[in-house]
């Protein structure tokens, strides 16, 4: 990549290098290294696309290492932005994932379909005992790190019920004239993330919204991007611009999706041979999406009922520093009558998901993954709560090593069943019956099929 070929984005503040940023980066903290903190890769990006510095291998290790969680940004007393920074570099440097993960990336992630298929055969082989047997034989190769990893942060599905029945779940009747709003199914989300959906249409519909599920969807298209993977990234903004068109919001459940569509604009101007009707589709995604949190805080809620549950809360770093609403599920689950909620300690310091990070960069992100649940444990949760998809598979893998089985939930779960709109079997965990919980947190039996909504 030479310096004709990236530019950093003009208009913004410039960094005074003041600092200040260094003791909220993770690999700053992990590290000491000024090169691997935002104020040293910033010097960094500035000499490279000056054409003061060839980027090298050397060079682009400490640019590569970044997790993009921006809590560079909320730190900065001068409004750099810094991930604009950093992702400009990345949709220019030359892409080099091992030939498994961008396997992952382009044909299995991204397809709801598919990687429901291909959990459910991992789940089979793993049953077999082939798990460890594949591990094992990747043991001496390069994949070895990816195969062990996969094999560790591998979602479980979530049994699913048909609503027939089964009343756990409820949904109120909005009115003939309730606005409208698009959930947003995302990819992986889609698949391990269900219990979150169905919390979501049942509090969305109990507030008043009418909820509808398009299909035609595709993965936000974050991941692709990312990964340098443009045209799948394209397809994935077009796909959904034709899917949920129209003037309702849409509503993400999923903070580091929510990101993305809040700023798929910029990406998708950042992109080569882009036309001006992508650019339309792209503006029409970002105006209208919103985090769940934000429509349930302007919604009417019905009353919540007690429920005694001592819970961690997990700041997404894409919903506080990228999308700068990150308060507002503590705000709405503090709503809840005798639930006790913690923040850990450096709570905006990020768990190591990070996307796909927690595949390219292992042994950075296992160590940001265990500071992070040692410091969520030490309150003694009933419960684990997050916003992000990404930081609940790594959550779940770092509490399944240890052998403790404290579900992790997405906020939502706690505010359905806190109003009577559905049972995750929560109230259970707080009342200290864990023995008769699957050993497994991330296995929870859901229905997921309204009368308004059909889940595909």
């Amino acid at each position: 990549m030479g310096s004709s070929e990236f530019n950093l984005p003009l208009g913004g503040p410039s960094c005074v290098h003041c600092g200040l940023c260094t003791s909220e980066c993770p690999t700053y903290l992990l590290t000491g290294d000024e090169n691997e903190g935002p104020r040293g890769r910033i010097h960094l990006l500035d000499a490279v696309a000056g054409g003061r510095l060839r980027a090298s291998p050397a060079a682009a290790k400490h640019l590569d290492s970044c997790l993009d969680c921006r809590a560079c940004e909320t730190a900065c007393p001068s409004g750099v932005r810094y991930g604009r920074m950093i992702e400009s570099y990345r949709v220019h440097r030359p892409v080099s994932q091992r030939p498994l993960l961008r396997l992952l990336l382009r044909h299995v992630f991204p397809h709801r379909r598919r990687l429901r298929f291909a959990l459910g055969l991992a789940a089979a082989a793993e049953g077999l005992g082939f798990g460890w047997a594949a591990e094992k034989l990747a043991l001496f190769s390069p994949l070895s790190g990816s195969v062990a990893q996969l094999r560790r942060l591998r979602p479980r599905l979530r049994r699913v019920e048909s609503p027939r029945g089964d009343d756990r779940l409820k949904t109120g009747r909005p009115r003939p004239d309730a606005e409208t709003v698009h959930l947003l199914r995302g990819c992986v989300a889609a698949v391990a993330g269900w219990d979150a959906h169905a919390a979501t249409v049942a509090l969305l519909s109990t507030a008043g919204y009418r909820v509808e599920m398009a299909g035609g969807q595709a993965c936000c298209g974050a991941v692709a991007y990312h990964a340098g993977l443009h045209a799948d990234a394209l397809r994935c903004v077009r796909s959904n611009a034709r899917s949920m068109r129209g003037d309702g919001a849409i509503v993400a459940n999923v903070a580091g999706c929510g990101a993305f569509l809040k700023e798929v604009s910029d990406a998708v101007r950042s992109l080569p041979g882009v036309g001006e009707e992508d650019v339309v589709a792209a503006e029409s995604l970002a105006g209208r999406t919103r985090d769940v949190h934000e429509l349930l805080s302007d919604g009417r809620l019905p009353a919540f009922s007690p429920l005694p549950l001592r819970v961690a809360y997990q700041s997404a770093c894409h919903l506080h520093h990228a999308q700068r609403c990150g308060s507002r599920p503590q705000e709405l689950l503090r709503r809840v009558p005798a639930l006790e909620v913690s923040e850990p300690v450096d709570a905006l310091i990020c768990c190591g998901a990070a996307g796909t990070y927690n595949l390219t960069h292992v042994e950075t992100s296992r160590e940001l993954g265990r500071r992070k649940v040692d410091a969520l444990l030490a309150s003694d949760p009933d419960v684990i709560a997050t916003g992000n998809i990404g930081c609940r598979l790594q959550l779940e893998a770092e509490l399944r090593d240890r052998g403790v089985a404290v579900p992790v939930v997405h906020p939502v779960q706690i505010l359905a069943e806190a109003a009577g709109v559905a049972d995750f079997g929560l109230a259970e965990a707080g009342r200290g019956v864990r023995g008769t919980r699957s050993e497994d947190p991330g296995s929870t039996s859901f229905p997921v099929e309204t009368s308004r909504t059909r889940v595909q």
